[in-house]
């Protein structure tokens, strides 16, 4: 089980380096665009939004949405086009890893990579915001969650509509992101949108990032902490059942 899972993660890795500078690059210039044109812009000409700074705020939903993103991009396209470029598993087919170890490998992957943009945007947020050592172990447990259930959707997602995966898609990606509280709060939304926009795990997410760096208590936590585990839990269990039926 353990070559398995090696050869998973090193056909990964061959392929990461062949094209690593374009990916770091848009994992620091896109965080990096986000923070000082929107985080440091709008914070001029905005107030304190539920009782942080805007910039506190939207340094947060950076954060999530940082680790959401780079999964359920690894997760979508990714995985897609290693189903659509049958040679690409070839080897492992043959070489009797199942779907599972598969899936098991791609998670453990997408949840690496995620971690690493995630640490590149705390570098770039480190000159203007002061986190401690809880800080970073709890920003970084919500982001793992934040990325299971990001790369759950993607794969799910990827195996779904295979190589017919609609180039629409991305087209819902930024609605998606604006009703998730990335730029203002999903409790500005009316009740009934609401109580629905705090169950996906992007809003969950960013908002027990929040909870954390506002108040450093962890009764704020406990509600957005068990919607994203919940979402993440869920998403893994019906993405492994997808596979299973392969």
């Amino acid at each position: 089980m353990k070559s398995a899972y090696k050869s998973i993660l090193w056909r990964n890795w061959k392929s990461f380096r062949l094209q690593w500078k374009s990916e770091i690059i848009w994992m620091i210039v896109e965080p990096a665009l986000l923070i000082y044109v929107f985080g440091k812009g709008l914070s001029q000409w905005t107030g304190s939004l539920q009782g942080q700074d805007y910039f506190d705020f939207f340094s947060a939903s950076i954060l999530g949405q940082v680790s959401f993103i780079i999964a359920l991009h690894e997760g979508l396209y990714g995985v897609r086009a290693k189903n659509v470029n049958s040679g690409v598993y070839n080897f492992w087919i043959h070489s009797g890893i199942t779907a599972q170890q598969i899936f098991k490998g791609e998670m453990f992957w997408i949840c690496c990579k995620a971690m690493l943009g995630v640490s590149i945007c705390l570098f770039l947020l480190l000159f203007s915001q002061s986190y401690h050592l809880a800080d970073y172990l709890w920003i970084y447990l919500i982001c793992l969650l934040i990325s299971i259930s990001g790369g759950c959707v993607g794969i799910y997602l990827a195996l779904r509509f295979k190589a017919d995966l609609p180039n629409w898609f991305s087209i819902y990606l930024f609605p998606f992101l604006l009703v998730s509280g990335i730029f203002i709060p999903v409790q500005f939304f009316p009740l009934p949108i609401s109580w629905f926009l705090e169950i996906l795990p992007l809003a969950a997410g960013c908002d027990a990032i929040r909870a954390w760096t506002k108040s450093h208590e962890l009764i704020w936590m406990i509600k957005p902490s068990i919607l994203l585990v919940t979402f993440a839990a869920a998403t893994y269990h019906f993405t492994q059942k997808k596979i299973s039926q392969l």
